[in-house]
């Protein structure tokens, strides 16, 4: 018996009946009466490798059913068995429900058995080649984090920083997938890896850097949307990346998906906020700049951000080893190596990417000066 299952879906019991025992202990078969049941299973009970559908039923027919099984559950290979075929039904079923097998009742036992391997198929091929995609896309960002790290450790101090706001914004406003904004914080200073070494630092400590200076680090979202657009399923990410020094309002009139346009708006908050907070050296004082302006930023991601940079009592100083490193804490102050060279910034949450490269560090000839400052997450213990 195959190990992935298969649903089938009719508003005629007695079909259903039939195909169980015709597939019985051949298939994993699950069954739903209509399509309100069928929906329901696809919701509770998937995967599905495969959904075979009916045409013709009460309340929503085939071709929508499978319609919302599609963008429900995209990977799910969606199949017709019918007895009212036609070739227009067929094409609709085709064209809106992306239909791979189109059959008609009765369909024999083995016919039916040949179709529905084909789809399981179908299924798994589909499934690898995403797992493959996702992992090539895994390696290509660690990839350019890695990179970023070493050619320009401030920047990836300050992206650690914004991920860990973006994303803590992102869940408090109930947003649902959080890869897009995770991601699009995590690669927004990218850019400063083609820019001079104290641009970052610039950013920071100067109001008013010269034309030239201004000019490239105006660039360097542009930069970093040329590097990343053309990474597959990586042109959202890419977007939110570009377009966060943008007016918020180019988003009214367009057909971007609200998250979209929420996510882009909490990117704009954060790096904002990080660059206040570098200057001013005072969380309240960085809020109070991002309020004087109410228009650039939407209010319920001001509401959360604030929650978020007000919830430092969650931790606790602490002076540490690079031993007693741990996955969460975050950096209070500079790490640097015995030799004086910059390894981690402030702000950086320490993952275990961290760990790893301090540890080389502390193994190496150059050593890393500790104690080690960190904020502690109250409830892990050092």
């Amino acid at each position: 018996m195959m190990d992935e299952k298969v649903l089938f879906v009719d508003d005629e019991q007695n079909v259903l009946d039939g195909i169980r025992r015709q597939l019985r202990n051949k298939i994993r078969a699950e069954t739903a009466l209509g399509p309100v049941e069928g929906l329901k299973a696809v919701n509770k009970n998937g995967p599905f490798a495969v959904v075979v559908s009916d045409i013709r039923m009460p309340l929503i027919d085939g071709i929508k059913f499978l319609t919302r099984v599609r963008q429900a559950a995209p990977e799910t290979v969606r199949m017709v068995l019918t007895g009212n075929a036609d070739i227009e039904n067929a094409i609709k079923a085709v064209n809106a429900g992306h239909v791979f097998r189109f059959m008609t009742k009765p369909c024999p036992a083995e016919q039916l058995m040949e179709m529905i391997r084909a789809g399981i198929e179908q299924y798994r091929l589909v499934r690898s080649e995403k797992e493959l995609l996702e992992q090539t896309l895994r390696g290509s960002i660690k990839m350019m984090t890695e990179i970023l790290s070493m050619v320009a450790p401030e920047a990836f101090g300050r992206a650690s920083r914004i991920k860990r706001h973006a994303v803590e914004t992102a869940v408090d406003m109930k947003l649902g997938d959080l890869w897009k904004i995770e991601t699009a914080a995590l690669l927004s200073q990218i850019g400063f890896a083609v820019l001079p070494g104290t641009s970052v630092a610039d950013l920071y400590t100067s109001r008013d850097t010269d034309p030239a200076q201004k000019d490239l680090l105006s660039r360097h979202a542009d930069v970093a949307y040329n590097l990343i657009s053309h990474i597959p399923r990586m042109q959202d990410v890419a977007r939110i990346i570009r377009d966060r020094d943008k007016p918020l309002e180019i988003f009214e009139d367009s057909e971007s998906l609200p998250d979209l346009y929420m996510e882009t708006a909490i990117l704009k908050a954060v790096c904002d906020y990080d660059v206040h907070a570098g200057r001013e050296k005072d969380p309240e004082k960085a809020l109070e700049k991002l309020r004087a302006d109410p228009t650039r930023y939407p209010a319920q991601v001001m509401d959360s951000l604030e929650k978020i940079v007000r919830r430092r009592e969650t931790y606790e100083p602490r002076q540490v080893s690079v031993k007693q490193l741990e996955p969460g804490m975050i950096i209070r102050e500079e790490v640097r190596s015995l030799k004086g060279i910059l390894l981690i910034t402030k702000g950086q949450e320490v993952g275990d990417a961290t760990i790893e490269r301090l540890g080389n560090y502390a193994r190496s000839g150059q050593g890393v000066a500790e104690p080690i400052h960190v904020h502690a997450p109250v409830h892990r213990p050092v």
